[in-house]
């Protein structure tokens, strides 16, 4: 499993109170964990399941606290913050 090195920051070194957005995406042809799998996963963290991205990766939001047992689910291939994968505010793009 990729995992981002701030997320791999926040693995071993959580801060308390602080939650962090993420992007997971699992393997398709894992018989593991599906979205409706990880939904019910997020939901048990006491996380939130924010959407669908397309190509079997979702944007969530997770305590801190809680990135370590997210890791530990069977079928996820990557981890990143969802920082990694945005761009420019809209209005810095020319």
């Amino acid at each position: 499993m990729y995992l981002s090195h701030p997320v791999r920051r926040v693995r071993f070194d959580p801060q308390p109170g602080r939650s962090i957005a993420l992007v997971v995406e699992i393997d398709p042809d894992s018989d593991d964990v599906d979205a409706d799998a990880l939904r019910r996963t997020v939901a048990e963290l006491e996380g939130t399941f924010d959407r669908e991205l397309g190509f079997d990766t979702y944007s969530i939001e997770l305590p801190e606290e809680a990135v370590d047992d997210l890791c530990d689910t069977r079928g996820i291939v990557r981890i990143e913050t969802a920082a990694t994968i945005e761009g420019p505010p809209k209005d810095e793009v020319t």
